[in-house]
C-alpha cells in the first residue's frame, strides 16, 4: 500500500463576499500547466517525475515558496517543476510580496493508468475502461480517509468526487483539472446572476467503469474520465435541489433553470465547453444538472 503524504503550507486567502459565497481570486494572473487560473487555491494532476510549468505575465514581486525536497527550476516566464517519485499529495505557495495575496497550489501526484491489474487497483475495483475519443488522464489520485477531505480548490473536496461504489480504502479517483476549474467559475456567475449558493453539491462526480457498466449508463459517460459531475443547489443541506426559482416547490423546473443559467455560462465561456443536461426527480434523487468538460457542446434533458 502507497503512503500519502500532505504537507501543509499556511495560506493568506483573498476575495469578495455576495450572499455567503466568498469569491476566492488575487489580483494576478497565472498558466498553471498551461492553464489561465487566478484562484487562490488551485490544483494540479501530474505523474512521478512528470514536469510541468507555471508561466506568469511578469515574475516581479512573485516567488515560488516550494515544500521540502521540492525540484524547480527558474525559467523567463516562471518555473518549471517536477513532481516527486512517490505518489501522494504535496503543497507549496506562489506569493505576491508586493500586494501580499498568496496562490496556493495542491500537487497531486497519481498512480499511473497502466498499474491497472486485471481490473483492479491495489484491491479497488475499477473495470474495463472502453476505447474512446475523450482523453483521459494517465492517472488516479489514491484517497484515505485521512486525505478526502483536502481541497481541490477554494470550494470543493476530493472526496466530493470519489465514486459511489462499495469498496474499502485506498480508492481511487480520476479528475480532470478543467472540470473543478469549470466548477468554481460557474459558482462566481450564479452568484453574479443572483443565485446564492456557497458551494455546488455534487450528487456524482467520477464513476469507474465497472460501477458505470453496474448501474447501466452510457459506456463512453464523461464521469469514467473524470471530465463531469451531477450538481444541484443545496444551501439548506437538506441532500436536494433548492427552489431556484422560487416557485415554492422543488421540482424539474427548478432544474430547467439551473441548466438554462450554464447555458449562458458556457456561451459566454467557449474555453470550457461541454455536455450539459437536465433531469427530473425519481424515487432515488430530486432534480439535478450534469455537465461536463469534454470540450464541444451536448445538450439533453426532460
Amino acid at each position: 500500500m502507497r503512503h500519502i503524504f500532505v504537507i501543509a503550507i499556511g495560506c493568506l486567502f483573498f476575495g469578495t463576499s455576495v450572499f455567503g459565497f466568498t469569491q476566492r481570486t488575487v489580483s494576478f494572473e497565472l498558466k498553471l500547466k498551461g492553464k489561465e487560473t487566478q484562484l487562490d487555491l488551485n490544483s494540479v494532476f501530474v505523474l512521478p517525475q512528470e514536469s510541468y510549468t507555471i508561466d506568469l505575465q511578469s515574475t516581479q514581486w512573485i516567488e515560488l515558496v516550494p515544500y521540502a525536497g521540492q525540484k524547480v527550476e527558474r525559467t523567463a516566464s516562471g518555473w518549471r517543476i517536477w513532481a516527486p517519485s512517490k505518489t501522494g499529495i504535496y503543497a507549496y505557495t506562489i506569493h505576491n510580496s508586493k500586494t501580499g495575496e498568496t496562490v496556493a497550489v495542491h500537487e497531486f501526484v497519481m498512480v499511473p493508468k497502466t498499474e491497472i491489474k486485471q481490473g483492479q487497483l491495489n484491491g479497488y475495483k475499477i473495470g474495463q475502461y472502453p476505447q474512446q475519443k475523450t482523453s483521459a488522464q494517465p492517472g488516479f489520485i489514491e484517497i484515505t480517509p485521512k486525505n478526502k477531505d483536502v481541497q481541490v480548490s477554494p470550494h470543493f473536496k476530493l472526496g466530493q468526487f470519489l465514486c459511489k461504489q462499495a469498496g474499502q480504502y485506498p480508492k481511487y479517483v480520476m479528475l480532470n483539472e478543467a472540470l473543478i476549474h469549470k466548477l468554481e467559475h460557474i459558482l462566481m456567475a450564479l452568484n453574479a446572476k443572483g443565485i446564492a449558493c456557497k458551494s455546488l453539491a455534487i450528487m456524482s462526480g467520477y464513476r469507474t467503469p465497472q460501477y458505470n457498466a453496474d448501474i447501466g449508463n452510457v459506456k463512453l459517460s464523461q464521469h469514467q474520465f473524470g471530465n463531469a459531475a451531477d450538481i444541484y443547489i443545496d444551501e439548506n443541506n437538506d441532500g436536494q435541489m433548492d427552489d431556484i426559482n422560487r416557485d415554492g416547490k422543488i421540482d424539474a423546473k427548478d432544474a430547467e433553470k439551473l441548466y438554462a443559467l450554464l447555458d449562458d455560462f458556457d456561451r459566454s465561456n467557449p474555453e470550457t465547453l461541454g455536455g450539459l443536461g437536465k433531469y427530473k426527480a425519481n424515487t432515488v434523487h430530486g432534480p439535478f444538472v450534469h455537465v461536463d468538460v469534454r470540450g464541444k457542446k451536448a445538450r439533453w434533458g426532460f
